[in-house]
């Protein structure tokens, strides 16, 4: 791992590394601690001024990459007036528009509150987000047993909801990942029902105990 930092440090330094870097039509913005509406006067500033239209199809030709949508900021909920389910799905509506009014694509990225993973109530404010959003899919890791059971990926993609095209209700897409590079390569859809089979093998785990309990009897 030491030799990898050095690498990348190396590589870094580099002036025609970073100069390719800097051609880049790329810009960062930190948006830490804020909420949706502080965030969207950076994005209407950013299309504005450095986008800007395109001459032919009169909308701006751009990505926004938001990481990540919050439920809600603190500063949203003092006074009490709003419960934060509904700051969230003011918020999201308040994206949704922007996108609307301006005519540019979003990936947006949010959280995960539970651990089941087979529809999109697993995702954080799900019910406010579904409502708004072109697609909804979750981006996540095999644990050690699902990669045991289906070894054709490191991570997986579920599609929950899909507004064009087909999603994946019964399968997922598999992914291999490699984190150090950012480099994602698609393999083919997985069918199996992790869930299903935790669910038997806690089963055949309690019966078990329960027959090693009456043997000790």
């Amino acid at each position: 791992m030491i030799e990898q930092v050095l690498e990348y440090g190396k590589r870094m330094k580099d002036p025609a590394f970073r100069e390719m870097v800097n051609r880049l039509p790329i810009d960062y913005q930190s948006i830490y601690g804020m909420g949706i509406p502080e965030v969207v006067p950076h994005m209407r500033r950013w299309i504005l001024t450095k986008v800007k239209p395109n001459s032919e199809s009169k909308f701006p030709q751009c990505l926004i990459v938001y990481d990540y949508i919050k439920l809600a900021t603190v500063n949203e909920l003092k006074g009490g007036k709003l419960a934060e389910w509904q700051v969230h799905g003011l918020n999201v509506a308040a994206l949704h528009d922007f996108c609307n009014k301006y005519h540019i694509p979003i990936l947006a990225f949010g959280q995960t509150n539970r651990e089941l993973d087979t529809d999109f109530n697993c995702v954080a404010g799900a019910k406010r987000i579904v409502e708004n959003v072109t697609s909804i899919s979750l981006l996540k890791a095999k644990t050690e047993n699902e990669y045991a059971l289906d070894p054709n990926g490191t991570h997986l993609i579920r599609v929950f909801a899909a507004r064009y095209g087909r999603a994946t209700p019964n399968s997922y897409i598999n992914f291999h990942v490699n984190l150090e590079c950012g480099e994602f390569e698609e393999r083919e859809l997985g069918t199996v029902n992790f869930a299903e089979i935790r669910q038997q093998q806690n089963r055949n785990y309690a019966r078990r105990r329960e027959q090693d309990g009456e043997a000790e009897d």
